[in-house]
């Protein structure tokens, strides 16, 4: 059975593997093929470098180092369960196919470029664990794919921050991994040369150093620290050798137009006047003299980077201008192509500074969407047959904020270039992205967290209203969402009498609380407002200014409406994050959990009140109590009895349909006691029931006021009269220790002597001499 791009939810757990992209065609077979110690790969000769980089993939899957043989070689070893690899007759460029069946695996490119598409769609289809796997299972199945766009480009600017050479590999492992094809590396700009030049010595020497670098937040701050550093001839050599391996073509990349700072810090006379190397991210349109002996100049250096980079394309920065034509020329007299960046579709994964208040009104999830650029929308992007990801590192001081920044948009970007943009899912991309995760925590990849667009529903299907033009992904429903870090931002001020309006389904009651602004400061908050209440959404009462973007009210009985409404106009937009029920909405289906701590253990437990009075609505007020008795008295209790710590001790209160009638608050709260009280006793068999039921009065307050103390053993009331007298002689541990006794089988009348140093008979004859 063949699945086409679109990609059904049931072949999707039939392969543990993170496929990104997802492949064209992929038709399943019978059986597993097995990975173990014994599996080599074969290919002919030439093609050694990526056979080494399937058994690198092998190694890190099963642990042990598997075996590279060249055709020649097989003729004289039987392999089992081999992975064969070859170039093959296609129509389409970058094509490849794999057949896996249980007995091997073969693998084919139309071009070295398809090969190691194939070679890298394998490595996918290898389980994500841990540690190794000393025999690894890959479903049989045959897969054909190519990709729809030919250029899949990630632009590098490197002249703010370089990385070294060790980490570009890496990097272009990783691209390669996501199948893209080209890395631009930008080897100069304002503030900084990157390239070694024999001809211009100069460039390196010169340009390369800046005297310092600015803070993040801070583009005209200093750090009073030199920053230098460039590539060498041998470094690059040895970068591009190992992007060829790989499939990846490296393209030089330069800017003269603007950003030749550096170049005119190097050689004075490209420019208007001597300049140094910026040394701040301030914004700058500074470019090269367009003159004769400039072209020269540029000649003579563009013939070293022709020689230096295999590559068939000079990249310059920049749109079509007479200059570029004339750079142009040059180029192709070195039999190179010029590529201006402005042909190029972008989509932008760089960090911008902003002013620091607007930094703080980032949410912290939103640190996943630096550049406001998430992946959600890099893969909705719509890209062209030449496009690119692009990266400028200002902000990014090393390679762990690259990473950051790069993976997983990277494989949003890489799936959205390679498919046809009408078989692009985002719902199923995302699914596959969390075990990506795992494989980019395996492979020592810092990546961001997946930022999720926050849903348009409030919590409860609560309605809510405004008169508020909201911003694109910030919309009303956000005030009401159960997320701290999702919030409703306006698209301008507010008008007087704008408002936000909640409309819950249920009444509700407690307390409310609603907070403007954002973590803390007082920007976007509402200036001017009131914070009220409403049964029917007609009648309002009990408003609460807010004072200083923030107010609490008292939500009484059969509140449905709560709203903000301003009470003058404002020029700051407005944030609201979100409206604050204490306790939570009671649904006619409801489960609630809520987390209490245990000291001594210093740990936390999470509680569960559960209640279905959806045919029983006029429960509601009983339901409500008994919520508020439960949380408020599971811990008190479950630590007089001495069973808090037990892990086995009951942790849900469930209340099911019918129950638990009409009842008074003191009614409903001996009617929970009465139920929890033995839940959380959870005694084995046969325990004293003159002590259980003793414990259990005691704790509901069913205290014998006149007791007869001859009757202290009798269990009930009376038994509770004893054990509060011993509690106050005796202090309250000893009870809680006999509890303890009672709940671990290990009650016997002689411990009373051990907790209280006395006999049982002895406290009965003091409890009864007592006055």
């Amino acid at each position: 059975m063949r699945f086409f791009i679109v990609f059904s939810t049931l072949i999707a757990p039939l392969l543990s593997a993170t496929l990104v992209p997802m492949p064209r065609e992929i038709d399943l077979g019978e059986g597993k093929l097995v990975v173990d110690v014994q599996t080599a790969v074969i290919a002919p000769g030439d093609l050694a470098p990526q056979a080494e980089v399937l058994t690198a993939a092998l190694q890190k899957t099963t642990g042990y180092v598997h075996r590279f043989r060249t055709i020649k070689q097989v003729a004289r070893f039987r392999y089992k369960r081999a992975i064969k690899l070859s170039l093959g007759k296609f129509e389409e460029p970058e094509f490849y196919r794999i057949e896996i069946t249980p007995e091997g695996a073969t693998i084919q490119g139309s071009d070295l470029a398809g090969l190691m598409h194939g070679i890298q769609t394998m490595a996918q289809l290898l389980p994500i664990n841990d540690k190794p796997l000393p025999r690894a299972l890959i479903p049989a199945q045959i897969i054909q794919d190519w990709p729809e766009n030919p250029r899949r480009i990630f632009h590098l600017d490197v002249n703010a921050h370089l990385f070294t050479t060790d980490n570009l590999k890496s990097l272009i492992d990783w691209l390669s991994f996501h199948k893209l094809n080209e890395l631009h590396l930008q080897l100069n700009g304002d503030h900084g040369w990157r390239m070694e030049s024999l001809r211009f010595p100069k460039l390196h020497e010169t340009g390369s150093i800046r005297t310092s670098t600015p803070p993040f937040g801070d583009p005209t701050g200093s750090d009073s620290t030199e920053y230098a550093g460039y590539y060498s001839r041998e470094k690059i050599k040895e970068l591009i050798a190992h992007a060829n391996s790989r499939a990846i073509t490296v393209v030089p990349t330069f800017t003269f137009t603007t950003g030749a700072t550096s170049l005119i810090a190097s050689y004075p006379e490209l420019g208007d006047s001597p300049l140094k190397v910026a040394n701040t991210w301030e914004d700058r349109k500074i470019g090269i003299l367009q003159t004769d002996s400039t072209l020269r100049f540029l000649d003579e250096l563009l013939a070293e980077v022709a020689e230096l980079f295999p590559a068939e394309n000079i990249r310059i920065q920049g749109s079509s201008s007479k200059f570029h034509d004339s750079l142009e020329k040059i180029i192709a007299r070195h039999r190179k192509k010029i590529l201006l960046s402005d042909n190029i579709k972008t989509t932008d994964f760089s960090v911008y500074s902003r002013r620091k208040e607007a930094e703080l009104l980032l949410a912290t999830k939103l640190e996943a969407e630096e550049g406001f650029n998430p992946v959600h929308k890099v893969y909705q992007w719509q890209p062209a047959p030449l496009s690119q990801a692009s990266l400028r590192t200002r902000y990014v001081h090393e390679f762990a904020k690259l990473q950051y920044l790069v993976f997983p948009r990277i494989a949003a970007f890489a799936e959205a270039t390679w498919l046809p943009a009408s078989n692009l899912n985002y719902v199923e991309f995302r699914k596959r992205l969390d075990s990506l995760d795992k494989r980019y925590r395996l492979g020592k990849v810092y990546a961001s967290l997946v930022y999720d667009p926050p849903a348009k529903k409030a919590s409860y299907d609560s309605i809510i209203t405004s008169s508020i033009e909201a911003r694109e992904g910030y919309s009303p429903e956000l005030i009401f969402d159960g997320k701290l870090d999702s919030f409703f931002w306006s698209l301008g001020g507010l008008k007087d009498n704008d408002h936000l309006t909640a409309e819950f389904p249920w009444p509700a009651t407690g307390e409310v609380t609603v907070n403007t602004g954002k973590n803390g400061i007082t920007a976007s908050i509402l200036e001017s407002g009131i914070l009220e209440l409403s049964k029917d959404g007609n009648t309002w009462g009990n408003p609460k200014e807010l004072f200083e973007g923030s107010a609490t009210l008292p939500v009484p009985r059969g509140t449905r409406f709560v709203r903000i409404r301003a009470t003058a106009p404002q020029d700051e937009p407005l944030i609201f994050s979100e409206l604050l029920l204490t306790p939570a909405l009671l649904t006619p289906v409801h489960q609630e959990k809520r987390e209490v701590e245990l000291r001594f253990k210093k740990k936390k437990i999470e509680l569960t009140f559960k209640a279905d009075f959806s045919k029983n609505p006029e429960f509601r007020d009983e339901v409500e109590i008994a919520r508020r008795i439960f949380f408020e008295n599971w811990l008190p209790l479950a630590k007089r009895i001495g069973t808090a710590d037990y892990p086995d001790t009951p942790r849900t209160f469930e209340i099911e349909s019918g129950e638990p009638g009409n009842l008074t608050e003191a009614q409903v709260k001996d009617w929970v006691f009465k139920r929890l009280i033995p839940q959380l006793q959870n005694y084995p068999a046969n325990p004293p029931n003159w002590i259980v039921t003793g414990i259990q009065a005691r704790l509901r307050g069913d205290i014998a006021k006149d007791p007869d103390k001859r009757k202290f053993k009798e269990g009930g009331s009376q038994t509770a009269a004893f054990f509060d007298w011993i509690a106050k002689t005796h202090r309250e541990e000893s009870l809680i220790a006999i509890s303890q006794d009672c709940r671990n089988g290990s009650y016997r009348e002689t411990r009373w002597k051990l907790f209280t140093r006395k006999s049982l008979a002895e406290l009965a004859a003091l409890y009864q001499a007592a006055p």
